[in-house]
């Protein structure tokens, strides 16, 4: 597949984000913890790019459709695709973004460009995973650097630490470039941690994405429709009401006009028995 916009985006900042830690927060570190945690992102960004290269290469499509189109179990095990003319395992969808079927389709993921499904999802998994531990660790050190430059003053061991190693940049500019870098790997941070968090729930429940979204759909639908009944019942009570209320009315006032009209009768009968 043509890359895409977000595909192109997703590498790029993950190599600028590699650049200003070994360029900017690790320098600001001193040597012992510089070396070791310069190591552990390290760890995470070889991870990133493995996890991800594997999640974008490895083609998730089931594998009764192509070159493989007939294998496999028996029809009755199956389903057939219209779009694809073949029969694949119940588990697969067909991606109308890659125009095949997936099997045990998960979703397609545009930051990757590829649909995540039973083959490549182990290893979109470890992707999040890895990109957490390496922005939860570029975002905490340079807070961490954000304090020490408010807490300490010229002369001390961090304001050292960057003349030395950045002569010609000023101790403000290097913090507006740390404070710059934690905010944009803020919200990374808090989407890897909800999306983490969705797929633990999904591996739980023995549960895709896509049969997720299925299933909130279906919850929705029927709240749709037991209210709808609801309001439904609720209107033909008000309608039974009103009827009710109407046929009472009507047999008060008849009950009313009958002792009137019993009287009107008495008066017009007694001048004709005098006569």
């Amino acid at each position: 597949m043509p890359l895409e916009p977000l595909q192109v985006f997703t590498w790029s900042l993950l190599l600028v984000m590699i650049v200003e830690f070994y360029a900017i927060v690790v320098p600001g570190l001193e040597r012992g913890p510089a070396i070791g945690l310069g190591c552990l992102y390290g760890v995470f960004a070889v991870g990133c790019t493995i996890m991800g290269f594997m999640a974008c290469k490895v083609d998730p499509m089931d594998h009764n459709v192509g070159a493989h189109a007939g294998a496999g179990s028996s029809t009755q095990e199956r389903t057939f695709c219209f779009l694809c003319q073949v029969h694949v395992n119940k588990g697969s969808r067909h991606c109308r973004y890659c125009d095949k079927c997936v099997a045990r389709f998960d979703h397609h993921c545009r930051w990757l460009n590829n649909c995540i499904g039973g083959t490549n999802y182990r290893y979109f998994v470890m992707l999040l995973v890895s990109t957490l531990g390496l922005t939860g660790l570029q975002l905490a050190l340079s807070i961490w650097l954000i304090v020490l430059f408010h807490t300490q003053s010229e002369g001390d061991p961090l304001y050292q630490r960057i003349d030395d190693r950045y002569g010609s940049l000023s101790s403000d500019g290097y913090i507006i470039i740390v404070y710059v870098f934690a905010v944009m790997v803020l919200p990374f941070v808090g989407l890897l941690i909800q999306l983490i968090g969705f797929h633990m729930m999904l591996a739980r429940e023995g549960l895709t994405t896509y049969d997720y979204i299925i299933r909130e759909q279906k919850r929705e639908r029927e709240k749709r429709e037991k209210r709808a009944r609801k309001e439904a019942g609720a209107q033909a009570a008000r309608e039974a009401r009103s009827s009710t209320h109407g046929r009472s009315s009507v047999t008060n006032d008849e009950g009313r006009d009958a002792p009137l009209a019993a009287t009107a009768g008495r008066q017009q009968t007694r001048p004709r028995s005098m006569v």
